[in-house]
């Protein structure tokens, strides 16, 4: 017999629906509760999970639940330290929604948090797990690439997805980029960035407090250059909703992960 695992989602919004309902459905799982200090949004999104609770905060979520076994943190970014430590404190493992947080002295805390209790982390980079770039990391792993030379990374969207629902929330370098980043990072396992050059645009999107596009130029330890390219301002009709790709050229051969036509060449 398979053993279920249960699960509880904090925040019931844009991305906490769509972790319960996957949750939900897994092989495994059980969606045992849903928070939120918005009770009747987190009814509507535990109504779809046969005996899946509601709870208004994570410490209500804490006392009425003793047997979970794993928590995910789906609430906005500045948001995710206090439940983040407190279900690590209780022995709970914790999946928290990308970034780990807004800042770094609050990602260092749920790090160390996590640390003490000895529970697994875990952060929703979702690339790792695309088989594109994980076929991608295998090249680079095999050494068929051979040593990593320049990287280019673009991460583009309609502008009338991200800033409709994130605009003012976050940077755009911490929402969209970020991705890249954990790419590149991976890629270049065992080097470092030391020193960035970047600049952004808010021409368009800085009225609702977000920015157009950003720019930057990362050089990393092993002296491969990186070019970060992200921007929320791409209008309602063009081509791709997500224009995406990664471009690795290596001594001995490059690679190219292309998500708006879809595909590893």
């Amino acid at each position: 017999m398979i053993k279920r695992h249960r699960v509880a989602v904090i925040g019931a919004g844009f991305m906490g629906s769509m972790h319960a309902a996957i949750f939900a459905d897994m092989v495994g799982c059980e969606l045992a509760a849903i928070v939120d200090p918005n009770l009747e949004l987190a009814g509507a999104v535990a109504a779809k999970a046969p005996g899946c609770k509601v709870y208004p905060s994570h410490e209500a979520l804490l006392t009425g639940e003793r047997d979970l076994d794993l928590v995910s943190i789906c609430t906005p970014d500045n948001l995710h330290l206090a439940p983040a430590v407190a279900v690590a404190k209780a022995g709970i493992n914790i999946f928290v929604e990308k970034p780990i947080s807004s800042t770094i002295e609050d990602a260092k805390a749920i790090i160390a948090a996590c640390e003490a209790a000895k529970v697994k982390l875990g952060i929703g980079y979702l690339l790792r797990f695309d088989p594109r770039y994980a076929a991608a990391k295998e090249l680079m792993t095999s050494g068929k690439i051979g040593e990593p030379i320049h990287i280019y990374a673009r991460r583009n969207s309609a502008r009338t997805e991200g800033p409709k629902r994130y605009g003012g929330k976050l940077p755009l370098a911490l929402h969209v980029t970020v991705h890249d980043v954990d790419m590149v990072l991976w890629m270049l396992d065992g080097q470092h960035p030391v020193s960035v050059y970047a600049q952004q645009t808010d021409v368009l999107l800085g009225a609702s407090g977000t920015q157009d596009s950003l720019a930057a130029i990362v050089r990393f330890s092993g002296g491969t250059v990186v070019n970060f390219e992200s921007a929320w301002s791409l209008p309602a009709g063009a081509r791709h909703m997500i224009d995406a790709r990664m471009e690795l050229i290596g001594t001995e051969g490059s690679f190219e992960v292309q998500c708006g036509d879809s595909g590893l060449y």
